[in-house]
């Protein structure tokens, strides 16, 4: 009887963006040796890590661009005033 491995999903993960990434064979980062239910979760546990980033660099972003609109806005009432005097 054979021992199947069993690998932890930060592994699985860390195959899967290797494979796609580096277009490597699929059975020289693990895909093959567990089943296509696993990997479908590992693909989703990637891409779900990969949406929540790009979220916090987007909201970042957005934080930054409300805070320029604002200074803008605010420079544009003072030059207002000096023009009506």
């Amino acid at each position: 009887m054979s021992k199947r491995n069993t690998y932890n999903t930060e592994f699985k993960v860390a195959a899967v963006a290797r494979v796609l990434a580096e277009r490597e064979a699929p059975s020289a980062a693990w895909c093959y040796h567990d089943p296509i239910e696993d990997m479908a979760a590992v693909i989703a546990l990637a891409r779900q890590k990969s949406d929540a980033a790009e979220l916090m660099r987007l909201k970042e972003e957005n934080n930054r661009l409300e805070e320029e609109n604002e200074i803008l806005q605010k420079a544009s009432a003072f030059f207002a005033q000096r023009v009506g005097k």
